[in-house]
């Protein structure tokens, strides 16, 4: 009996000691293996490219990229660096955004993409749960005439969604959206070419075919291991790993998909063509963006430790300065000496 107690002792002991030592993975990271990891999604995009060609990033380098290169964003905790991508964009980059509520809103609010909630009432939904509601490839129209399926959606039929967000725009061109019953349809994910002075279009212009690409989807969760055994969410997650490095009219890219989830930094210029007032624009671009996100998050927690432990040493120095100063004795002003300015006669006189 005690043996046996021994044991599941020394059981809890060990299992909340791999429960400390194990690192907690957040969602959507690639090298999570569980349900709610990003591994699957990595293995989708290895299969299909090459494991040469697909870099996950926890530092996005823009002095890295090339036109021919993809990047595929879920769930950001940072804003992302506008300056940058757009200029990655303008230059035939691609970028898809996938994104419901991280803080992907202030880059597609730079290019007039408002994110939107998913209807109340979806006409079909998994299992009956309006928060698992099931979205359908969009009907291109273009001047009135059907164009087809968007490229990424051509191969899926349906798509599970998992609690998402919708986007509205009043051009560019829709590829999933998710039917509702008593109120308009809401636009899951959608698509644009960016124009060299960084307009997006929903339809391509044949003036510069060298034109970037944005993609921004509103369910990140719908690429996780437990959502891409669903037929639909994976040739989703293929169609997009595609789009971002197909060839384009121009040639061949053949250019890196780098993968980026959750919180990753940013660094470097791109293909340095900002200079030296571009440098000092983004320099007080970026105080700025830290300044609205303290306002709207407040300190972090090491920043907020580190102000009060300085706080404090300095109300201790201040009071032990004050209370070690010598008194000094006054000198009473009956035994202070007259100033001559105060004197009368020639002394006062000469001293005015």
């Amino acid at each position: 009996m005690a043996a046996s107690a021994r044991l599941s002792v020394q059981a809890k002991a060990l299992s909340l000691l791999l429960t400390v030592v194990t690192p907690a993975l957040a969602a959507f990271d690639a090298s999570d293996a569980g349900w709610e990891g990003g591994s699957v999604l990595l293995e989708l995009a290895r299969q299909r490219l090459g494991r040469e060609r697909v870099e996950i990033v926890s530092a996005l380098d823009f002095e890295k990229l090339s036109p021919s290169d993809g990047i595929l964003v879920l769930h950001p905790e940072v804003d992302l660096d506008y300056d940058q991508l757009s200029a990655f964009m303008r230059d035939g980059g691609r970028v898809a955004l996938v994104d419901d509520f991280g803080a992907g809103a202030s880059l597609l609010g730079r290019f007039n993409i408002r994110r939107i909630a998913a209807p109340l009432k979806p006409s079909e939904s998994l299992r009956h749960n309006p928060d698992l509601a099931i979205a359908l490839p969009a009907v291109q129209n273009v001047a009135g005439h059907e164009q087809g399926r968007h490229p990424t959606v051509q191969a899926v039929d349906k798509l599970i969604t998992n609690h998402p967000t919708g986007f509205t725009h009043p051009d560019l061109t829709p590829i999933l959206i998710i039917p509702a019953q008593g109120e308009p349809d809401t636009v899951l994910a959608l698509s644009a070419v960016i124009k060299p002075e960084g307009r997006p279009v929903g339809v391509r212009s044949e003036s510069n075919p060298r034109q970037g690409r944005l993609l921004a989807m509103g369910d990140p969760s719908a690429f996780i291991n437990l959502m891409l055994r669903y037929p639909g969410n994976r040739a989703f997650a293929q169609g997009i790993i595609d789009y971002l490095v197909e060839d384009d009219s121009w040639g061949g890219r053949h250019g890196k998909l780098y993968l980026c989830a959750n919180h990753f930094d940013q660094q470097g210029t791109y293909r340095g063509k900002e200079g030296i007032f571009g440098r000092i624009g983004s320099f007080f671009g970026d105080a700025l963006d830290l300044l609205i996100k303290t306002g709207r998050e407040g300190l972090p927690a090491l920043v907020s430790s580190f102000l009060a432990v300085f706080c404090v040493m300095g109300a201790a120095a201040w009071a032990l300065l004050l209370a070690a100063r010598p008194y000094r004795r006054p000198v009473p002003r009956y035994a202070v000496g007259t100033p001559l300015v105060a004197q009368g006669g020639l002394a006062g006189r000469a001293a005015v």
